[in-house]
């Protein structure tokens, strides 16, 4: 299911906020001449995120219970879904829906909470086939090489300082045994604007430490702000950008965000945070990801992971967890792991048949073994042998087919010309025994007697 919110001029001369138009596309149904569209109110969106601002930061003041925190979240997400839908019938409502969805916004509508939509259940941001995107007019799609880490600190406020050293210094340490991936390390004093450059086109992850502007990171040194021009370069090398400040993934109508500038220049994977994050709470989630990720290897399960503790965790971490995105390409299933569950069914089918087959034999062999005169009186034989040639006699009137039933009792009450009674009795158990129907079992018959 596939989610675009567009930025339309506002119908209104006399306003200077722009509208949104809203639409959805089901890939796995057939194409229809008709695309359901819903008109947005770009007055009541700003009324909504202004609201949504001091909502949030009234919640965490509060230290709500998670009940209490998610009946709240509920009427927000109700008022917003309001908004922008209406009346419509949405189709991830229906209770049998069970597909991805894709949302992907213009810059002016990146920031809202859209994690709050629901679908039959649970909010989206609970939802791990949930994926957030942008739209943009360029990116760069040819895929480069890196191999390493590259850390960079940049407090820039005084008071981040000690809180970006002690950051520093946890991702060093998940790092440091690391051999197949070199670690760079840019402390604060070397921040500039020469130094990124020199070290970002080898890496193929960044991990970002300290504050930024809605508009990029401050480089005190040189007095600018790297923002757009990272748009502009070709950093498809980057596997993972990892940007662990306060409004790192926010972009506006007026402000491309920083998230968004990886993206264009071919980052594959950004995470970053749509609103402020407290100090501690970014600490904790910097290291839970990396450390995830490196057992894993995979970057989305490695942020599925972080949220599904943060919402697992106090109310303050819980708001955190609608302000932390990931920016991903859809996971589909290697190919490799298809071959690899091809293989495990064979290999299971493979081991039934062969069970299947050695109890069968043990059967027969017990059915083969007759006990001779010197262990059983030749009475208690003979009245065996009734028991036995009634119990196959019971079996072959219980045959529908008359053909069958027919050629079964002769072919065991006649004599044959080359085998012995007993001979007979097994191969009558072994078809009639079987699992099948009646029609099996005369080919079978058939077969191992050679009557036609």
């Amino acid at each position: 299911m596939k989610i675009r919110i567009i930025s339309k001029p506002n119908r209104s001369t006399k306003s200077d906020v722009n509208d949104a138009e809203i639409l959805w596309e089901d890939t796995k149904n057939p194409f229809s001449p008709v695309e359901i569209i819903c008109p947005i109110d770009g007055k009541s969106l700003q009324l909504f995120r202004k609201d949504w601002d001091h909502f949030l930061n009234r919640l965490i003041a509060s230290n709500p219970t998670k009940q209490e925190f998610r009946d709240k979240l509920q009427k927000k997400s109700q008022s917003l879904e309001q908004i922008i839908f209406g009346n419509r019938s949405l189709p991830w409502k229906n209770s049998n829906f069970k597909s991805e969805i894709f949302l992907q916004t213009d810059p002016e509508f990146t920031s809202f909470p859209w994690e709050i939509f629901t679908t039959n259940e649970i909010f989206f941001f609970e939802y791990k086939l949930f994926y957030r995107g942008i739209r943009s007019t360029s990116r760069v799609s040819e895929i480069s090489k890196g191999n390493a880490f590259l850390l960079i600190e940049n407090p820039v406020l005084k008071e981040l300082e000690t809180s970006v050293k002690r950051e520093g210094k946890l991702i060093s340490e998940i790092f440091e045994d690391q051999q197949k991936i070199p670690f760079k390390r840019i402390k604060a004093d070397q921040w500039k604007l020469t130094k990124f450059w020199e070290e970002i086109t080898d890496s193929a992850y960044l991990h970002y430490a300290g504050h930024t502007e809605k508009e990029g990171i401050p480089i005190q040194k040189d007095d600018v702000i790297l923002g757009e021009e990272i748009g502009r370069a070709k950093l498809s090398n980057l596997k993972v950008v990892f940007l662990n400040s306060c409004h790192s993934a926010y972009e506006g109508w007026e402000t491309s965000g920083l998230a968004s500038q990886f993206l264009k220049a071919g980052a594959q994977y950004v995470l970053g945070f749509l609103t402020p994050v407290e100090t501690e709470v970014a600490e904790q989630i910097g290291k839970e990801f990396w450390t995830f990720y490196l057992k894993s290897k995979n970057p989305r399960a490695s942020y599925l992971k972080v949220k599904e503790n943060l919402q697992n965790a106090d109310s303050k971490r819980l708001a955190s967890s609608l302000s932390f995105v990931c920016f991903s390409p859809e996971q589909k299933k290697s190919k490799s792991n298809l071959i690899f569950a091809f293989v495990l069914s064979l290999l299971l089918l493979f081991c039934l048949i062969t069970i299947s087959y050695f109890r069968k034999s043990e059967i027969k062999s017990s059915d083969q073994f007759i006990p001779t005169d010197s262990i059983l009186p030749s009475v208690n034989s003979k009245e065996q042998n009734g028991q036995t040639r009634q119990s196959i006699l019971t079996k072959i009137s219980e045959i529908k087919d008359p053909i069958f039933r027919s050629k079964a009792k002769s072919f065991w009450v006649e004599d044959h010309p080359f085998l012995t009674k007993e001979e007979r009795r097994n191969i009558l158990e072994e078809i009639l025994n079987s699992d099948g129907n009646e029609e099996v079992k005369f080919y079978q018959f058939k077969r191992n007697t050679g009557i036609e």
